[in-house]
């Protein structure tokens, strides 16, 4: 058969503002792409069947909204995949199955292209699986694809040529009118498992098209939920059927080239097929054998595989279709390969069965979606400094800008100019707002220029940038200890826990600031971060949860800023930083996870 995506993609584009569909169609390498202005429209095109995907922007150009057009495909077409051009708190209240491309993110309109490419060869390839399933009784020389009108959507194989017609002739053509009418109760027959009036037929029937008025074997199943496959064969005998299962069931171009993890497994979950992408990045074993070559799946379970933590569930997954013959659609999970970071993905796992419709295996479907995770993660830190910016225009900056007014308003009136000294103050607090509230934005796009630096420059650096008063700064075994990190930000991390131990010391405390390494559980003294304490009055347990966040302060001079900084340059560097209480009750941050060096 061909591969899942041998013809041009057949995109319908609901007219958006938000869409440039030239740019769309550059990006893409075999597609065409058809718009429609309204809901109805969108309806009347999918009932032919001609639409590989929905893609959706926002605004809509004319009536409707994004909310009415998802509502209409699900309930009309719930097979035809969507990918939907919006940012995410547009789609809130839409199904959690639907792909999306926020339009702010760079590259968003390749980005775009490449996820239509990748869901329209996942819906292809799952149509070609279930083929595979329900015709493992014959041999296969073509299969043609019909909408619940009956119109041909999409050819695989031989089709075309063996009904002696030409293959871009076929697309939307009735298939009806291939064949010779005499063949009434057949085309009926045909006719009844397209429109979802009986699942399976098999007969005979005689192409129009063909030099010989030759009668061929045909057999109609149901698939994908509004699609039926007209499958066009010979009957093998015994000795070719070994060769029919292994070449129709597995196919070949999708286990080689997909980038999804492909596989199938037989009544006893163990692997009878699997895809090269199944060991891409390779995996290792729990009896340590290192997999780089999918043949070795073969025979094995998830529980051969992979550790417990991870074949528990999954080989609970495989059992469940087999045994109950219900599927699993899409179901999220984490996975930690053998080298390289944690990955997540979305599985599918569907049941195989025979011609008499009895539960042989399964097959299933992985697919990563770490970039999405991480996309999906990001915008919602983003959103959220969003917000907090908005609290601070709202709300924090306008009461330093009222005193300010207040102020004025009584110098005028009293001509004292002594008042504006306290004019300066609340201008002062402002600034420190707005100086915060920027750097808080840059580090969350900032880049990190990670190199070997050494801690205590560092630490006497920020020091000298903090207004201290008459505390002290007490440094215990850093004098060596050097660490991987970007020099800027752990400056600007290290200053911001100094000031917020200085500006909550109280105006009459004396304050000492503790720089000690911190050492791992290993016994052998690893050195794995450091530890910042003061002996001022210490961080409420009540508070140590909410401490990180924007806005909290127990000072008059805090902007509620700084330790929210402090834990945005700690997440960029992939460490971990814990509050509690130091030696003489004061607030004690610890940093783990550093890369230290040369100590």
């Amino acid at each position: 058969m061909d591969s899942p995506m041998a013809d041009p993609i057949r995109i319908l584009l609901v007219e958006s503002d938000g869409i440039d569909s030239s740019r769309l169609v550059d990006e893409l390498s075999d597609a065409t792409i058809s718009a429609v202005p309204t809901v109805t429209a969108v309806r009347d095109r999918l009932a032919d069947g001609s639409v590989d995907c929905l893609v959706v922007g926002s605004p809509l150009t004319a009536d409707g909204d994004v909310g009415s057009v998802l509502e209409t495909v699900e309930t009309d077409s719930p097979t035809v995949p969507i990918v939907c051009f919006a940012e995410p708190d547009e789609l809130a209240a839409a199904e959690s199955s639907i792909e999306y491309v926020a339009p702010s993110r760079p590259g968003s309109t390749a980005i775009l292209a490449a996820r239509i490419e990748a869901v329209v060869a996942n819906r292809r390839a799952s149509t070609l699986e279930t083929i595979a399933q329900r015709t493992a009784d014959v041999a296969t020389d073509g299969v043609a694809l019909v909408s619940r009108t009956g119109h041909v959507t999409d050819l695989f194989g031989d089709f075309a040529e063996t009904v002696g017609c030409d293959h871009d002739d076929l697309f939307g053509c009735p298939i009806a009118s291939i064949y010779d009418s005499d063949s009434e109760s057949e085309l009926e027959s045909l006719e009844a498992v397209y429109t979802g009036d009986r699942e399976r037929w098999s007969g005979k029937l005689v192409a129009l098209a063909t030099d010989e008025s030759v009668e061929r074997e045909y057999t109609a199943i149901s698939v994908a939920g509004d699609r039926t496959a007209v499958v066009v064969h010979t009957v093998p005998g015994p000795s070719d059927r070994e060769t029919v299962l292994t070449d129709h069931l597995i196919f070949e171009s999708m286990m080689e080239r997909l980038p999804i993890s492909l596989y199938a497994k037989d009544e006893q979950a163990r692997h009878i097929r699997a895809s090269n992408d199944q060991v891409d990045p390779p995996i290792e074993t729990p009896d340590g054998e290192r997999l780089t070559d999918p043949e070795q799946f073969l025979g094995k379970t998830d529980h051969d595989l992979f550790a417990s933590n991870l074949s528990n569930d999954s080989y609970a997954d495989d059992r469940h279709v087999i045994e109950t013959g219900e599927p699993i659609v899409d179901k999220v999970e984490r996975y930690e390969p053998a080298d390289g970071p944690d990955r997540w993905t979305t599985t599918s796992k569907v049941p195989w069965t025979d011609s008499d419709g009895t539960i042989r295996g399964l097959v299933g479907a992985t697919l990563d979606i770490t970039a999405e995770i991480e996309h999906e993660r990001e915008s919602e830190r983003q959103r959220q400094r969003l917000e907090e910016f908005a609290s601070v225009v709202a709300h924090d900056l306008r009461n330093p800008l009222n005193v300010a007014r207040g102020y004025l308003d009584l110098t005028r009136q009293t001509d004292d100019t002594a008042h504006l000294a306290d004019v300066d103050d609340s201008l002062e607090r402002m600034q420190r707002l707005i100086d915060d509230v920027l750097l808080l934005a840059r580090q969350g796009n900032a880049a990190l220029t990670v190199s070997p630096i050494s801690l205590q420059p560092v630490l006497e650096e920020a020091w000298s940038h903090v207004s201290t008063g008459d505390a002290t700064l007490h440094l215990a075994d850093v004098e060596d200890l050097r660490l991987e990190a970007d020099r800027g930000r752990l400056l600007q991390l290290v200053e911001n826990v100094f000031r917020n131990a200085v500006e909550h010391g109280g105006e009459t405390a004396i304050v000492t600031v503790t720089v000690e390494p911190l050492t791992d559980d290993d016994g052998r003294g690893t050195t794995v971060g450091f530890a910042l304490e003061d002996d001022g009055p210490g961080i409420d347990p009540d508070d140590r949860e909410t401490v990180f966040e924007s806005g909290y302060t127990t000072s008059e001079e805090g902007t509620g800023f700084g330790l929210a900084i402090v834990e945005q340059i700690v997440e960029a560097h992939d460490w971990e930083i814990d509050v509690g209480e130091g030696t003489n009750s004061g607030a004690r941050f610890e940093i783990r996870g550093v890369d230290v060096v040369d100590r």
